[in-house]
Order: structure tokens, then C-alpha cells, then sequence
């Protein structure tokens, strides 16, 4: 993690100009932050450089975003001045309070498959019943270590069935609402397919210790 969090503060600039625009991430957004009206809240899981949380604030919402590298949290707050953005790791931050929705935009990809779980075991103590999550990621390779278009230093990335991710989602207490799958491709030619779901917490499950 400390390879993927130095090369994205080397990158931060990039990551950001290359997704600021990015058409087909910023409509599965906009889709999720439609689902919510003004003055609830967001937790944004790996916020980056806040172009998620940015479009969260448009919409009126109250947005609290966590990420590890201190160079994105440098501009998340730059282009969400109103949200509340702290330095911490997606499986560290321990929530106060409960929230509308969260959404863990590609966050999931930077973490080894058992972290990954147990944060998806976690995320129902910090939802409210009924409330929104979202999650993106990518399948079609192995997992391990990687340049990108954005990154001249490595980066970990994990890759993962859609329906492993689904399964697990489930046996947590949260319904599918939506399923949207758009192939993504590298200037080297590398192509996987990102996969990006909704869902709804179905039950107020007990919380866990700190929030109770």
C-alpha cells in the first residue's frame, strides 16, 4: 500500500486531469447522486482528487471524504471546498456516525481480496437502513502491480467478479438496484472492463461498537 499511495502522490495532478472529464465515470456518478436529495450526507470512500465529492456538493449533499494519499486530499479539497476531506486509509477510518450513502469509487482495486471483504463486511455499520452505496471496479486480469497512462511508478491493482462482489454485498445486508459494465482500455492496449453497481442497505444491522 505504501508503493500505491507514494505513486499516486506523485500523480495526483495527472489522475485528476485525466478523469476530471471522464465521460462514462462522471454519469455513473451523476446516476448515484440523483438517488439522494439535498442536506443528506455521502462518505466517500478513496475520494481522490474530489471530482466524486464535487458532484455530491453540486447536488446539495453533505460529503465527508477519506483518502491515503495526501497530494489527492490536497485537491479534493481545492475542487470540493465544502466537504470535510480527511487523511486516512479506506480500512482504518472509523466513521462517528451513520450515512445516507457511501460510495467506493475504484477504491476496492487497491486492496488484497480478504481487505477488500472485511471493509464490505464493515460498510453496513456505517449505512443507514435504506440507504445508497455505490461500487466500481474492474475485471479481467490478474492482480498485481502496474504502470498506467496516469502513473510512471507502480500501482496495485486487484481485479474481481462481478458476482463475487454482488454475493458478498448480499450476504450483508444490501440489495442490487443497478448493473452498468463498460469496457476500458489503456493507450498500451491493455483492456479490462469496469463494472460499476448500486445498492440498497435492506436492514438496520447492528452497528458496530464505535457507532453505537
Amino acid at each position: 500500500m505504501n508503493k500505491t499511495v507514494f505513486a499516486y502522490n506523485v500523480a495526483a495532478k495527472k489522475y485528476e486531469k485525466k478523469f476530471f472529464h471522464y465521460e462514462i465515470y462522471l454519469r455513473q456518478i451523476t446516476l448515484f447522486s440523483d438517488l439522494f436529495t439535498a442536506g443528506q450526507s455521502i462518505l466517500d470512500l478513496g475520494c481522490g482528487p474530489g471530482l466524486n465529492a464535487g458532484i455530491f456538493s453540486r447536488k446539495g449533499l453533505s460529503v465527508t471524504g477519506v483518502d491515503n494519499s495526501s497530494e489527492m486530499i490536497n485537491l479534493a479539497r481545492k475542487n470540493c471546498p465544502e466537504g470535510d476531506f480527511q487523511l486516512a486509509s479506506a480500512t482504518d477510518f472509523l466513521p462517528q456516525n451513520r450515512y445516507d450513502g457511501i460510495c467506493l469509487s475504484f477504491i476496492i482495486v487497491h486492496l488484497e481480496t480478504d481487505k477488500v471483504v472485511e471493509l464490505l463486511q464493515r460498510i453496513s455499520g456505517y449505512i443507514k437502513p435504506e440507504g445508497k452505496l455505490y461500487v466500481s471496479f474492474m475485471s479481467g486480469k490478474e492482480p498485481g502491480y502496474e504502470k498506467t497512462s496516469f502513473s510512471e511508478n507502480e500501482i496495485y491493482f486487484n481485479y474481481f467478479d462481478k458476482d463475487f462482489i454482488i454475493i458478498t454485498l448480499e450476504e450483508n445486508g444490501f440489495s442490487l438496484i443497478s448493473s452498468h459494465t463498460a469496457p476500458y482500455e489503456e493507450p498500451s492496449g491493455d483492456s479490462t472492463e469496469d463494472h460499476f453497481l448500486t445498492f440498497s442497505c435492506n436492514i438496520g444491522s447492528d452497528p458496530f461498537p464505535f457507532l453505537a
